[in-house]
């Protein structure tokens, strides 16, 4: 889990909750709740446990919030009934549904660490059929209905302070951003750009095809860079799935099953590691472009190909090509046919 240690993600427990449902003409305080369902909880918030790219903004009124509730100087439930009537304000007006805002605080391992989680979740009907009965509805309606979150947020706070990275999801924005409104009731702006990411899925790239060299075509790292940098940078979007078939498409997209499955294990660890993890981007042309091949043609035929930054220079008045390599791969006949010259 991309915003979680491995440590939390073993220790995760919920100690608090809380429901208010959102989006209706007047805004109700609720109480906090005895913790039900928690298995099912758990595994929700860990589905929406992304990589944390957004950051509070200076003097954010959430992040106070979530300090005062971890600190003690404001309860749980009034803590949680203040930012859920500050989702109430932002949310009205907005195209978008009628709904209820989960809270909850977790506890893990550290005794200093709190992570608060917040879910939206997508159920007007459970608020129209039955409004006695509402709340009652909307649990067990959570637990059938597995599709419905609509956007989400993890702060941890440590020792009574936010920590500054937060992770934020809305199924309603093409990730990894999110809605101008739910921005604004987070108090977060996003910290790392598409143009960032491009660059971590460039070192990515390159590390797995390191790694994994000796079943690249000729062994050549360069060339496989070319090719799956290529390949990254024709996607529309650019995510875990699309990071495997960049590695696959470097290595020449080999037909042995058992090759592909070991190259895409290695390249999914590496972005398991990374901030790739979980979420995809449109990348920037600028990063993750095929560089542009050159060539240099001899009146006796002789042509050289070699992209651009390749250690490649002419010396005595353009009659000698001087190449700068770390090795070279091959040296043999060229396969194919003849070539002609034209």
């Amino acid at each position: 889990m991309a915003f979680f240690t491995p440590t939390e993600q073993a220790t995760l427990a919920i100690e608090r909750m809380i429901i208010h449902v959102v989006g209706t003409p007047h805004f109700i305080p609720m109480p906090e709740r005895p913790v039900q369902h928690a298995d099912f909880f758990i595994r929700k918030i860990l589905d929406t446990a992304c990589e944390p790219l957004f950051g509070f903004k200076p003097g954010a009124s959430a992040r106070g919030d979530f300090e005062a509730i971890a600190s003690g100087a404001l309860s749980f439930e009034r803590g949680a009934q203040s930012l859920a009537a500050n989702f109430q304000r932002q949310h009205q007006g907005k195209a978008t549904r009628d709904g209820v805002l989960c809270m909850f605080e977790l506890s893990v391992r550290d005794a200093y660490t709190r992570i608060y989680s917040l879910i939206k979740y997508d159920y007007r009907e459970a608020i129209e059929q039955d409004p006695a009965n509402a709340l009652r509805r909307i649990v067990t309606a959570l637990v059938d209905d597995k599709k419905a979150v609509q956007k989400s947020a993890l702060v941890r706070v440590v020792r009574g302070a936010a920590q500054s990275d937060v992770a934020a999801r809305d199924r309603t924005r093409q990730a990894p951003d999110i809605t101008d409104f739910f921005a604004a009731f987070l108090g977060v702006s996003r910290r790392v750009s598409d143009k960032e990411l491009s660059a971590i899925a460039k070192a990515v790239l390159t590390k797995t095809l390191k790694q994994v060299a000796k079943y690249l075509p000729e062994q050549n790292v360069t060339e496989a860079l070319r090719i799956g940098q290529g390949h990254l940078g024709r996607c529309q979007r650019v995510g875990p799935a699309a990071m495997v078939d960049a590695v696959l498409a470097a290595a020449g997209n080999p037909s042995d099953g058992k090759l592909r499955a070991r190259l895409a294990k290695v390249a999914q660890r590496n972005v398991a590691r990374s901030k790739l993890n979980a979420l995809e981007f449109t990348p920037d042309k600028t990063v993750l472009r095929q560089p542009a091949m050159r060539q240099l043609v001899t009146v006796e035929g002789v042509r050289v190909y070699f992209r651009d930054g390749a250690r490649v220079r002419l010396e005595d008045h353009e009659r000698k090509i001087v190449i700068e390599t770390a090795q070279i791969v091959v040296n043999g006949l060229a396969p194919g046919k003849t070539l002609r010259l034209d």
